[in-house]
């Protein structure tokens, strides 16, 4: 028979003190662990909601107030929408941030890449949960500190194509090249250089004979190779690239409203040209004009009025769009044709060929409303001075417009579903072509110096509808 020892006596009591401990432990951390995860899941769906919430006021708030104005508002909001979820700021339980990615100051702790945007709203919540079982091993609180991000974009606006200032759309490229090149003089296109929406081989394709090719934004394409020829390579001054995105050739090209004047197919859907006083702006010679209105035009210029009349051989555009119906063509060397704000929309199916007279032509700076879709002063055709309304079922057209030491445009050429040619024909001045080119394919001849120029400000913007959300 084993004597049990009376310094074994309380051993069990300990051991059974330790296993409570621990079966306190284990319960703690399923009951109070799953509360706090639980309320860190409801905490962060307060502050997405919240978020959102904030980005949609500071929207609406830009309307009629200040972006910096606009942040009252979207802090109302915002904290008003994390109380309906149960998260009201007391201080004591929880506290709710509300700011914008640029107040640093006030303490955004906004990560890249939204660190210093004010376009985007981070709503921060830290919560503090009350333990049961955890109390017992020293643990009386737990804290979650959670934080969302939304974008409040009111304005989406920006150049087209990423401000390119020559852009062959094309993503499929013929054989002898979307992006062309060649010539035996000297090219020059100064801002946003030149894009090859292909990514085949025949993206661009350049070839000179002499002269060279100043391209200082650089040409780029969206994975096509370059095919020089001639000392094409050799006389480059710029950068090359295939790392542009390519986009998509249907649903990222702008579809723009056809204008009130191509309602009509008859003549009657412009006013009959008046005589008056012109003086040129190229000789400053004072001379007798046909003085042109928008609105329809079976073919354009015309050379009579309805009545049979024939026109002066300069032509003034009043300001305004002028829908062509069939093809736009200018031939006419002795032809001076001088429009300021206008926009020339040309039907589908057509292109246009301006390769004769002088021609000096502005394009619309918004002015002549109502042709805005939101009703403003500026029109929907801000920035476009020739704008070639695409058939994507049809045939592809041609385009053609022709610089010269007198000729001066400025506004986008949009034809994307024309291939257009931009010939130099006789020296072009440094500002002679203010233009962003836009076509299907595009081909740069310089049979004398050309120089063609993109600006920002003198071509169009795609706009876009505000947006909000969670960035991914």
């Amino acid at each position: 028979m084993k004597i049990k020892s009376r310094y074994e006596s309380g051993q069990a009591l300990i051991l059974i003190t330790f296993a409570i401990i621990g079966l306190v432990g284990i319960t703690g951390l399923a009951i109070d662990g799953g509360m706090a995860f639980s309320d860190r899941r409801h905490a962060q769906n307060a502050a997405d909601t919240a978020a959102l919430a904030g980005a949609l006021a500071k929207i609406n708030a830009q309307v009629t107030m200040s972006e910096a104005d606009s942040r009252a508002p979207m802090r109302v909001a915002a904290l008003d929408r994390a109380v309906s979820n149960g998260y009201d700021n007391n201080l004591v339980t929880n506290t709710v941030e509300v700011y914008t990615c640029d107040e640093v100051a006030l303490g955004a702790t906004c990560a890249a890449p939204y660190a210093g945007d004010s376009n985007y709203v981070q709503v921060v919540i830290t919560s503090n949960v009350d333990t049961f079982f955890a109390k017992v091993i020293g643990i009386p609180q737990v804290h979650n500190r959670v934080e969302a991000i939304a974008l409040a974009d009111d304005d989406d606006s920006g150049p087209l194509f990423g401000g390119k200032g020559v852009v062959a759309a094309n993503p499929d490229c013929p054989n002898d090249g979307s992006l062309k090149i060649t010539g035996n003089a000297d090219i020059t296109i100064n801002g946003g250089g030149m894009l090859s929406n292909s990514d085949d081989a025949c993206a661009v394709k350049c070839s000179t004979s002499a002269g060279t090719l100043t391209v200082p934004d650089g040409i780029t394409t969206a994975g096509g190779d370059f095919t020089w020829g001639g000392d094409c390579q050799d006389s480059l001054n710029g950068t090359t690239s295939s790392d542009e995105t390519q986009f998509d050739y249907h649903a990222d090209i702008p579809d723009l409203p056809e204008p009130p004047e191509c309602d009509s197919s008859d003549l009657s859907n412009y006013s009959i040209p008046y005589t008056n006083y012109f003086t040129q702006p190229t000789t400053g010679t004072q001379v007798l004009a046909s003085y042109l209105s928008p609105g329809y035009y079976n073919k354009f210029p015309p050379l009579k009025d309805q009545n049979g009349n024939q026109l002066k051989s300069t032509l003034v555009m009043l300001p305004g769009v002028y829908c062509v119906d069939t093809v736009l063509k200018l031939v006419d060397q002795n032809l001076y044709l001088y429009g300021d704000d206008v926009t020339i929309w040309v039907r589908a199916g057509n292109g246009f060929n301006i390769n004769g007279g002088i021609v000096l032509l502005y394009a619309t700076n918004g002015s002549h409303a109502p042709y805005s879709p939101h009703g403003t002063s500026n029109s929907a055709y801000k920035g476009y001075l020739i704008i070639v309304e695409p058939d994507y079922s049809g045939a592809v057209t041609s385009c053609t417009l022709e610089g010269n030491a007198y000729n001066k445009y400025e506004g986008a050429i949009f034809a994307p579903h024309c291939d257009v040619t931009i010939n130099g024909t006789s020296d072009t001045p440094p500002d002679g072509i203010n233009s962003q080119i836009i076509g299907y394919n595009v081909t740069i001849n310089g049979g004398a110096n050309l120089t063609i120029n993109y600006d920002s400000d003198e071509n169009p913007v795609a706009s876009l509808p505000p947006r909000i959300g969670i960035p991914k």
